[in-house]
C-alpha cells in the first residue's frame, strides 16, 4: 500500500485506535475516504495488530452460519459476478463471499472468469488509483536504486521463487511437434482470452516433465506471467480446475 494514500495525521488515528477497532469502524471513521482491505494492509505496512479482546468482539458480529436461501443465492449470483449484489443482498463481506463459494466449489462461468483475469482484481476505487498515479508521475530513480530493486527480488527472495524449478531444462519430449499438437488441439489461441500472438504451453502441474497431452495447455504470454506471478491463490486455483476441465472437454 503507497504511504501517499494515508496522512501522517491518518497514520496516528490508525497506530491510536487499531488494535481496538474492527476495520469496519475504522471506514466509518475515515468517512470512506479508505476501504478495509486499505486499511489492513496500511496497518500490516505500521507493524500494527488487534488485541485478543477486539478479535473476540469482531469474531461474535460476523454473520453466522450460511442458510440454505443464502446458499441457492450464492448459486446463482457468484458464478454471473455477481458479488457486489450478494454483499448488499447478504451484508457478508466480499471476503466470506468467495471463501464460501470456494468452500461449495462454485466458479465464475468462462466469460466472466476470463474478463476477471484480463482485467484483474479492483483492489482500490478510482480515486485512490488516480492518487497513486499521481504519486508516481514524473518519479525517477537512480541506477543505484534500481540495482537495489533488482537484487531485492531476484532469486530466492522473489515471491514467485519456487526452488528454482525454472532453471531445470525442459525434456526431449517437449518438443515443437508436441507443442505444435497442443496448440492445434487449442484452435490455435490462448484459453483465457483467445489472443493468436505471443503463444506458449503451459504445464498445468507445473511438473516439467509431465508432459503428457491431458497436463498441457496453451496460454499467451502475458496470462502466462499472470498466473506465475500472481498472488491471489484463490484465482491460480480457479485457473488450474478451469485448465482441467478445458482439457477434458476437448481430448
Amino acid at each position: 500500500m503507497s504511504r501517499k494514500l494515508f496522512t501522517k495525521e491518518e497514520d496516528s488515528i490508525l497506530i491510536d485506535k487499531y488494535s481496538t477497532l474492527s476495520n469496519t469502524e475504522l471506514e466509518s471513521i475515515f468517512e470512506g475516504r479508505h476501504t478495509r482491505e486499505q486499511i489492513k494492509w496500511r496497518a500490516k505496512a505500521l507493524g500494527l495488530n488487534k488485541v485478543p479482546k477486539t478479535m473476540v468482539r469482531i469474531n461474535a458480529t460476523k454473520a453466522g452460519t450460511w442458510t440454505e436461501e443464502e446458499k441457492n443465492l450464492l448459486r446463482e449470483q457468484y458464478p454471473i459476478g455477481g458479488l457486489e449484489f450478494l454483499v448488499e443482498s447478504l451484508g457478508r463481506s466480499p471476503s466470506n463471499i468467495r471463501h464460501k463459494a470456494f468452500r461449495m466449489g462454485i466458479h465464475l462461468d468462462y466469460e466472466v472468469f476470463c474478463q476477471h483475469c484480463a482485467n484483474g482484481p479492483k483492489h482500490h476505487t478510482d480515486e485512490a488509483k488516480e492518487k497513486i498515479s499521481q504519486a508516481n508521475k514524473g518519479k525517477e530513480f537512480t541506477e543505484e536504486h534500481k540495482r537495489k530493486i533488482g537484487d531485492a527480488q531476484r532469486g530466492e527472495k522473489n515471491h514467485g521463487w519456487k526452488d528454482g524449478s525454472s532453471f531445470l531444462p525442459y525434456p526431449a519430449e517437449f518438443n515443437n511437434k508436441l507443442k505444435r499438437r497442443i496448440r492445434k488441439r487449442d484452435f490455435h489461441q490462448c484459453v483465457l482470452c483467445n489472443s493468436k500472438i505471443k503463444l506458449v504451453i503451459h504445464h498445468i502441474d507445473e511438473d516439467k516433465n509431465n508432459c503428457v497431452e491431458s497436463n498441457l495447455i496453451t496460454l499467451c504470454l502475458p496470462c502466462h506471467n499472470k498466473y506465475h506471478t500472481s498472488k491471489d491463490q484463490e484465482l491460480v486455483y480457479n485457473m488450474k480446475m478451469f485448465f482441467l476441465e478445458h482439457v477434458g472437454s476437448v481430448s
